[in-house]
């Protein structure tokens, strides 16, 4: 695939990176494996994400939720390349999150590898503000990391009414 990719901005359990397709045929790519659970906010152009039995048409105003350890593809649907901001944590955070998420189906669902989130404008807010935050340099490290933890934890509750005991 032909894309830019860059890391923003680096913590303890994630990193930041700025996807920036390049491609300009409408193709399907090679299969690639997904090594992290990663939160993808597309912010430009569309594309659908192939995963086993289900094709997701992402676009702007969704977020795609990966977990780690399953195959994908991307066919890019028109030559409009996309663009997209990819939250992309480490194995051990994604430890965390299956303890505290561990009833939610789509994290114990092997036949679920990803899933498509519309954004709410909450999560738009706070995806435009960590953005914002690693780019002016003005955000402390605890700040961005307390505002990735909210992403999280909205958009995990986008995909289910469970609610973790947060003590």
């Amino acid at each position: 695939m032909d894309a830019i990719i860059h890391t923003l901005f680096e913590s303890d359990f994630y990193r930041i990176t700025d996807f920036r397709c390049r491609c300009t045929d409408c193709t399907t790519s090679k299969p690639e494996y997904s090594r992290s659970f990663c939160i993808s906010f597309v912010r430009k152009g569309n594309f659908l994400f192939n995963v086993f039995r289900h094709s997701l048409d992402s676009y702007n105003g969704c977020v795609l939720v990966t977990k780690p350890g399953y195959e994908r593809t991307v066919t890019h649907t028109h030559t409009v390349p996309d663009e997209c901001t990819i939250f992309d944590f480490k194995m051990d955070f994604y430890r965390e999150v299956l303890e505290q998420y561990g009833k939610l189906s789509f994290l114990t669902d092997n036949d679920l590898h990803s899933t498509l989130v519309k954004t709410t404008t909450e999560t738009e807010f706070l995806h435009f503000h960590i953005i914002r935050q690693v780019l002016t340099k003005q955000g402390s490290k605890l700040e961005i990391d307390n505002c990735v933890m909210s992403v999280v934890e909205k958009v995990l509750s986008n995909i289910t009414d469970y609610k973790p005991d947060d003590r």
